[in-house]
């Protein structure tokens, strides 16, 4: 009978030490029998992440602040300017409320025909085979590929 012992995971083979340079000329052998998996796969994954890239939609952030500045440059007659332009935090607050109005806001997306526009309405953008292809891996794996934006919930909106 016939019987050999295999040493334990992750001992030494042998006994004896090799050089630096023979360890590389290892590594080169291993790489050169491997190397028509290595690069077919290195390949394929940059090119699956390269088409997620440039499938993925923009997403653009911005802040803004907004100062109402109440006083003019030239005062001619003061009488007229009380008259236009009140001064006090109530008539700021009003107009800082009618900026941020959900009203005012869809009638400028009426006026400018937001809702048929692809670039503000997702709907109505084309998919490609690939996006669709992507689409159906979100449904299998939905918390991997997701945009790094999407991890955080939206804030809520103001009151309106």
């Amino acid at each position: 009978m016939n019987t050999q012992i295999t040493p334990p995971i992750g001992a030494p083979l042998s006994e004896e030490r090799i050089s630096f340079g023979e360890a590389l000329r290892q590594l080169y052998a291993i790489y050169r029998r491997r190397q028509w998996v290595i690069w077919p796969t290195a390949a394929a994954v940059i090119l699956i992440g390269a088409a997620y890239i440039f499938q993925i939609t923009p997403t653009y952030t911005a802040t803004a602040s907004v100062m109402l500045d109440t006083r003019q440059g030239e005062v001619v007659d003061i009488e007229a300017v009380r008259a236009g332009l009140p001064v006090d935090t109530a008539s700021v607050e009003t107009e800082v409320g009618i900026i941020r109005s959900r009203s005012l806001l869809r009638q400028v997306a009426e006026q400018l025909d937001l809702a048929d526009t692809p670039q503000f309405n997702p709907s109505l953008r084309r998919t490609s085979e690939l996006q669709r292809f992507t689409d159906s891996v979100k449904g299998v794996f939905p918390g991997i590929l997701r945009p790094a934006g999407a991890l955080r919930a939206p804030p809520p909106a103001p009151p309106a």
